[in-house]
């Protein structure tokens, strides 16, 4: 069971308001979601290289980010310059430039 994920409240799930038990059967159901337009946003989906970029993102973020890569025809666990093309046209300047103050 992973247990990687750090509450936060983004989006419409507030993970501070409910228990570890239920966050552990969110990322377990999630991580079925994958690859589907079912993607909840809470598990990690993305390849090892990425993983500075797309952990600090709100849910609805990594869902945007997921679905463009399946809108591109990538596979979202993949890495490639394409991938990284899609992940920072989804992010947009902004959240790149807040990437950039951590």
């Amino acid at each position: 069971m992973k247990t990687h994920l750090k509450h936060q409240a983004n989006g419409i799930l507030n993970t501070d308001a409910i228990s570890m038990t239920a966050i552990a059967g969110l990322i377990e159901l999630d991580e079925t979601l994958i690859g589907t337009k079912d993607y909840m946003g809470v598990d990690y989906f993305w390849a090892h290289e990425y993983r500075h970029l797309m952990r600090p993102m709100p849910y609805g973020v990594r869902r945007r980010v997921h679905k463009a890569l399946i809108k591109a025809g990538l596979d979202v666990s993949g890495e490639s310059p394409e991938h990284l093309e899609v992940i920072y046209r989804s992010l947009g300047p902004s959240r790149l430039a807040w990437l950039n103050t951590l």
